[in-house]
């Protein structure tokens, strides 16, 4: 706890608001780098955007009102603005053409041809690759279904925003929607601070503390798991993610809520280690590691939680299941095991990868590519010692 407060302290005098150079460049984080190298096709895996794809059904949609506040929102967020330079550092562009709003005509359409319809949309945006050098970085299309529905379909990069962003973005544009004459909520913090304030970190002794933590447990640390494979990542030029979707009813999982208070961890930690025994149990080894993708906003200034962009990060989990025990004591030895790891969380987990990429000679390969991400909104505002290191 102290080894926190210590980095807590360091955060804090590291961070400087600079409006003077807010739309200056600045660099990538490590997450945001292998996003944007991740999509080359010249990566196992690549040629693959890390976007994400929403659609909703609207009443009586107002398409004025509608386009008025999604400009409001461009103009208000700088990462909504942003782009990816020629020489790899990410850029808040001042200005950018007025949004147009496309507007397909669906009304009066025979069902099953505007179903087809429908369903092309949704394949062609679902894939979109953004290259994100060129803005916009998202793609949005009103499809009018008849005289009263309307659907909305987004795609949008998160290469610039993380899934918490996108959440605060939709709940804004909602507000905005409904109340046309709310003032903009621009925080004077932008992204590019808390960018620099992390980059200026890296010259500090407690990062230097979390860089040898992880090169301690490098050599130890055991590989991907060995799942079957009907053909290698290498093979595939475009991969195509399907979207697999279970639910648990409202009884089952507020049992699992009471359970995980009840072992001290939270409902994410639950899922964790559930998803955790599915992988080893299709997987050829015992012991492997998991990428988990940590949402991360320190709270050293008090606009942290109203600035959009990505502040992911990702820490490398080992499982083990060599040992017999129960789902209860696996539980809670994952939460042990990954809090700790998250203390170190100075030196990220895509420079332990870029470690392990130089050791084993994988440049290119996709070394740790079974990644679990949560977006529990009791999780996310979790209150706590550490508010700061919350699961995604």
């Amino acid at each position: 706890m102290y080894y926190l407060r210590e980095k807590m302290q360091l955060q804090q005098a590291s961070l400087e608001i600079d409006p003077d150079n807010r739309l200056h460049p600045f660099p990538l984080t490590d997450v945001q780098q292998a996003y944007w190298l991740g999509r080359k096709v010249t990566f196992e895996g690549g040629n693959v955007g890390n976007h994400g794809y929403i659609e909703v059904d609207a009443l009586d949609l107002d398409l004025e009102r509608f386009t008025t506040a999604i400009q409001r929102l461009i103009d208000t967020h700088d990462m909504l603005r942003a782009i990816v330079l020629p020489d790899g550092q990410q850029q808040v562009l001042e200005h950018v053409p007025p949004f147009q709003l496309q507007v397909e005509n669906l009304r009066g359409w025979d069902e099953q041809a505007r179903e087809d319809h429908l369903e092309h949309i949704r394949q062609t945006m679902d894939h979109q690759v953004f290259s994100g050098e060129q803005w916009p970085t998202f793609a949005l299309l009103i499809s009018l279904l008849d005289e009263q529905r309307a659907r909305i379909h987004l795609s949008i990069e998160t290469l610039f925003v993380d899934g918490w962003s996108v959440i605060m973005l939709v709940q804004e544009f909602v507000r905005l929607y409904y109340d046309p004459h709310l003032p903009p909520t621009r925080p004077e913090l932008s992204f590019r601070d808390y960018v620099v304030a992390q980059e200026a970190l890296r010259d500090s002794e407690l990062y230097q503390c979390d860089l040898e933590y992880w090169s301690r447990r490098l050599p130890s640390l055991p590989p991907a798991p060995e799942l079957p494979l009907t053909s290698h990542a290498s093979s595939l030029f475009t991969p195509h993610f399907v979207h697999r979707a279970g639910r648990l009813d409202k009884i089952s999982w507020q049992r699992l809520k009471e359970r995980a208070a009840l072992l001290g961890v939270t409902p994410t930690d639950m899922l964790l280690t559930a998803f955790a025994e599915v992988i080893a149990a299709w997987s050829k080894s015992s012991r492997f590691t998991m990428n988990v993708s940590t949402f991360e906003r320190p709270p050293f200034h008090a606009q942290i939680q109203k600035v959009m962009g990505d502040f992911t990060s990702l820490t490398l989990l080992e499982a083990d299941y060599s040992v017999s025990e129960t789902f209860e004591k696996r539980v809670q030895r994952l939460h042990a095991q990954f809090r700790d790891d998250q203390e170190h969380g100075f030196y990220s987990g895509i420079r332990v990868l870029r470690d392990l990429a130089r050791k084993q000679g994988g440049a290119g390969k996709a070394l740790m590519p079974v990644v679990f991400t949560s977006l529990l909104l009791d999780d996310i505002a979790v209150k706590g010692p550490k508010p700061w290191q919350n699961v995604v």
